[in-house]
C-alpha cells in the first residue's frame, strides 16, 4: 500500500510539472509565434492563449488537491509528520494555481476583451494595455515560481522515505532490542 501511494504521489508531481513545463516552454512560445501569427490575428492567437491556461490551470489545480490528499493519507496511514517545508510548498502550489484561475485569469480576459473590441476607444485600450501588461509580467514570475517549487516537490516525493517519528496505529518496538511477541 505504501509504494502504491509513493508511486501515485511521484506520478502526480510528474503530471504536475510536465504540464506546466510544456506550457511555459512549448504551448506558450508557439501560440505567439512568428509562425501563428502568420496566419491568426492577435486577438485570436489571445484568445488561445486564454483557453490552454484554462485548462493549465484545471490540472494544477486537480494535481494540488491530489497531492495535499496524498500529504494527508501519508499521515493518518503511516504516522509521518509532513515537513513543515514540504506541505508549505504544495499549499503555496495550490493556492498559486487558485490565485491564477480565479483572479488572474479573469480579470486579464476582460482587459484582453478592452483592448481588442471595436467598441473601445483608444484611451481605454491603453488604460487595458497597461494594466494587462502588468498582470502578465505578475503571471510570468507566478510561474517560475510554481516551476521552482514543483521541480521542488518532484524531487520531494522521489527522496526515499523517512522512518516514521511515530504511528498512532501500532506501538513502538521495544528499546531494548528484542522482537515483540505475537498474541
Amino acid at each position: 500500500m505504501q509504494s502504491a501511494l509513493r508511486f501515485a504521489a511521484i506520478l502526480n508531481a510528474a503530471v504536475w510539472l510536465g504540464a506546466t513545463v510544456f506550457f511555459t516552454v512549448g504551448a506558450a512560445p508557439a501560440i505567439f509565434s512568428e509562425a501563428m501569427a502568420s496566419f491568426l490575428p492577435a486577438p485570436y492567437r489571445a484568445r488561445v492563449a486564454e483557453l490552454v491556461i484554462a485548462r493549465l490551470i484545471v490540472v494544477q489545480q486537480v494535481c494540488g488537491l491530489v497531492a495535499l490528499g496524498l500529504l494527508v493519507v501519508e499521515f493518518i496511514r503511516a504516522g509521518r509528520v509532513t515537513r513543515r517545508v514540504t506541505l508549505g510548498v504544495v499549499s503555496a502550489l495550490f493556492a498559486a494555481s487558485l490565485l491564477a484561475g480565479f483572479v488572474f485569469a479573469p480579470k486579464m480576459h476582460s482587459l484582453q476583451q478592452v483592448r481588442y473590441s471595436a467598441r473601445s476607444t483608444p484611451a481605454e485600450r491603453a488604460g487595458a494595455e497597461r494594466t494587462f501588461s502588468v498582470l502578465h509580467g505578475l503571471s510570468q514570475a507566478l510561474n517560475v515560481f510554481v516551476l521552482a517549487g514543483l521541480v521542488f516537490h518532484l524531487w520531494q516525493v522521489t527522496r526515499p522515505p523517512e522512518a516514521p517519528r511515530w504511528n498512532v496505529f501500532r506501538s513502538a518496538p521495544p528499546s531494548d532490542g528484542t522482537v515483540p511477541r505475537m498474541l
